[in-house]
């Protein structure tokens, strides 16, 4: 169990994203903020946070670098496309 003094250390010195503490919140994968990408062929996709962008670009970037089948790929971008802040997209 620790002292008081080592708590007191404890709280005031380790970083937490989702406490009392908003200091350190930016350092979140869930931090809302807005992130553009641009790809080489010009789309622009917007998430509203690093998390977003991840998984989206996870999805969407294999649907475009793989040699799978067509409506394979489609259903990968669309899956990605849903993290994103676009409505309505479709298949590039």
């Amino acid at each position: 169990m620790p002292s008081k003094a080592e708590k007191t250390l404890l709280d005031t010195s380790i970083i937490t994203f989702f406490d009392k503490k908003k200091e350190y919140r930016s350092l979140s994968n869930f931090w809302e903020c807005e992130i553009v990408i641009t790809d080489n062929n010009g789309e622009t996709r917007i998430y509203e946070s690093g998390e977003h962008c991840f998984h989206g670009e996870k999805y969407i970037r294999l649907s475009k670098l793989t040699d799978i089948e067509e409506t394979r790929k489609i259903k990968l971008y669309n899956y990605g496309i849903r993290a994103t802040r676009i409505l309505n997209a479709d298949f590039y």
